[in-house]
């Protein structure tokens, strides 16, 4: 018994440490950003300075709109619930331990230090807040970088950034972390299953970390720099808005398979078969028991509602953000074959 309490004991020191560790590198982040904002300003000058500053203004507004919502589960990460849901639980269980500040930390801490977090790393998986120290590693969801400018509006600004943005940004980057490293590490474990490495098949393995960050809102790019550049774009979500056209490509275009390694491309079809077979289910029990439940579903492709069921005046839409982008994708295909074809224009709420 006293050995129990003495190991007991020891791990409650622990936990402190790592609650001081976490503090002290939130603290070491705020330093960073004004150290990076500062030299920024006298690298570029003043006239880009300004400009940074109104784009903080549009971060802010998405920042607030996106507060207080727990979708990010349904939507950002909506793929792989769908998909496997059963490895979800873990992502569910974070994002609501993660209201706290200490529980937050607890979580990305628990992240970093799991079997296979380097491993994921090396796989590009792209995280938001866990393994990333400084401001050059492109931290946080886009929809929450603009914390720090309602943080600094006087008198209100930081009642709202406490009582309503910080609990919000922490939930769901916990929640899309956490899935991220779960995926990748059930992946990898796959491939290590059947004989790869990293070090012998890189190219499956990397495959495999683009695919994640695409299916949870990370649009790949070539870069940082070129990620920040579209961040920064006065849009909603720039970012996971390029996702949604790379998920369907990924997803869908044979093409695109035919060019995948071929163990990654085993995995992304299977998860791709699950998705749309569960999504288009849902889709068909609607339809089928509309009449029963007061449910419809939208089938016009030149309607707003496209894709998604009706339940009263309340719209669902079940396809991760990725409706807007397919509705584009038909109208160009509907365009190409019928100016091609000299078919003349589409009548209204024709598919094809």
């Amino acid at each position: 018994e006293a050995v129990a309490n003495e190991i007991l004991a020891a791990q409650g020191e622990l936990r402190t440490i790592d609650e001081l560790q976490w503090i002290a590198r939130n603290e070491l982040q705020a330093s960073q950003r004004v150290v990076a904002d500062e030299i920024r300003r006298i690298k570029n000058g003043e006239g880009w300075y300004a400009l940074s500053k109104l784009t903080n203004v549009l971060n802010a507004s998405r920042t607030m709109m996106a507060s207080m919502d727990f979708s990010g589960a349904l939507r950002q990460g909506g793929f792989f619930t769908y998909s496997k849901p059963e490895a979800q639980r873990q992502a569910f269980a974070n994002m609501f331990n993660s209201i706290g500040e200490k529980g937050y930390g607890r979580a990305i801490q628990d992240l970093e230090a799991s079997a296979n977090f380097v491993l994921s790393q090396r796989m590009g998986i792209d995280y938001a807040v866990a393994g990333k120290i400084d401001e050059g590693s492109m931290m946080g969801e886009e929809l929450f970088r603009g914390e720090k400018t309602i943080e600094n509006v006087p008198i209100i600004g930081k009642l709202v950034a406490e009582g309503v943005v910080k609990w919000s940004e922490r939930t769901y980057t916990a929640f899309l972390d956490t899935q991220r490293y779960v995926m990748a590490d059930l992946f990898a474990k796959e491939l290590m299953a059947a004989g790869m490495t990293f070090r012998s098949h890189p190219e499956e393995f990397k495959k495999i970390g683009d695919f994640i960050n695409i299916a949870t809102g990370r649009g790949v790019m070539p870069s940082n720099k070129w990620a920040k550049l579209l961040m920064d774009l006065p849009l909603f979500a720039p970012r996971y808005t390029l996702s949604r056209f790379q998920l369907i490509n990924i997803t869908l275009n044979p093409v695109a398979y035919a060019n995948m390694p071929p163990a990654a491309r085993k995995i992304i079809a299977k998860q791709a078969l699950r998705f749309y077979g569960t999504t288009m289910g849902i889709l068909g029990l609607a339809a089928t028991l509309g009449a029963a439940i007061g449910a419809s579903v939208n089938w016009d492709p030149d309607d707003d509602d496209f894709g998604k069921i009706s339940v009263g005046n309340t719209k669902y839409d079940i396809f991760v953000g990725m409706l807007p982008t397919a509705k584009l994708l038909i109208k160009i295909v509907h365009s190409a074959i019928r100016t091609k074809g000299s078919f003349g224009d589409r009548v209204h709420g024709e598919l094809w």
